[in-house]
């Protein structure tokens, strides 16, 4: 029984991702494009179950994005000729609403104690949350990261650094379930300050070209690795290793992620020369 539901569960989860980032991304409800929505979801299904065969399920989960995120997004880009900016916030903000279920889910198998009680809770959830989300908040996303590469990019970053942070805490490593107070505390501010400074600042280069922000996140000998690489404009002057700027579009919350950094035993390192502005965060995954 609980074997067939989390299968259930499963397809329900990939239908849920597809289908919002369908809507997000705004495209039209259309006979073909059903048909490709659909197209999409079997092709996905299919690579999920040839990889778990082949090679079982954790290495499935690592290979998610090879199989299920990145066919979608080459979906919306070539198929339904969507921007790459907007294909992929939808996408990432898409995964991120996955979690909403999920919460649902774990909350009724703690209350019940049971495994049953998170399916019976998550499918309810799930299809209420789909509907909720195609209906109701499609098309304010979809005006939001329409309007310009800016505000697709700023209304993006929350759910690509949720999207980078879960695979490298719980996929990739177990960082997470560590008992690290950093997994805890450290990403939700010092990813989004340093995201939304970088983007700020990139975003006041007058060539649209130079527009560049680069972010690594990986995990290397028992440390988590942050880098972030963006064009700025203005005088950055650092001091005491910290940046001070002429300009309000950078330099803001940099004694934050200093000071959360060293909270946690780690250091963060800024430099700033000929126009490139660098962060690289080092923090020990005890």
């Amino acid at each position: 029984m609980i074997q067939l539901l989390d299968l259930l569960c499963y397809g329900l989860v990939l239908l849920f991702g597809i289908a919002v980032s369908v809507s997000f991304s705004g495209v039209e409800p259309s006979r073909k494009n059903m048909v490709g929505t659909g197209g999409v979801f079997l092709l996905t299904l299919s690579l999920q179950i040839i990889a778990l065969q082949l090679a079982g399920m954790e290495r499935t989960k690592e290979l998610y994005p090879l199989i299920v995120h990145l066919p979608l997004v080459l979906f919306l880009v070539f198929y339904n000729k969507r921007p790459w900016l907007v294909s992929l916030s939808s996408v990432f903000s898409a995964y991120l609403c996955c979690q909403i279920p999920k919460w649902f889910g774990l909350t009724a198998e703690i209350l019940f104690r049971t495994p049953l009680a998170y399916c019976l809770s998550y499918i309810p959830a799930i299809l209420l949350c789909l509907s909720f989300l195609c209906r109701q908040m499609a098309a304010p996303v979809n005006r939001i990261i329409t309007q310009s590469k800016k505000s697709c990019l700023l209304f993006g970053a929350v759910p690509f650094l949720y999207y980078g942070f879960d695979y490298v805490s719980t996929i990739y490593t177990d960082w997470l379930y560590s008992g690290s107070k950093a997994a805890v505390q450290f990403i939700p501010s010092m990813f989004s300050i340093s995201l939304e400074n970088a983007i700020t600042a990139a975003s006041a280069v007058p060539r649209s070209e130079e527009r560049i922000v680069s972010i690594q996140i990986s995990v290397y000998k028992k440390k988590l690795l942050l880098s972030v690489v963006n064009p700025y404009v203005g005088n950055v002057v650092l001091r005491e290793g910290l940046p001070r700027t002429d300009r309000k579009e950078h330099g803001y919350g940099t004694r934050s992620i200093s000071a959360i950094a060293e909270l946690h035993g780690g250091q963060a390192l800024f430099s700033a020369n000929s126009g490139i502005f660098s962060l690289k965060v080092m923090i020990p995954l005890k």
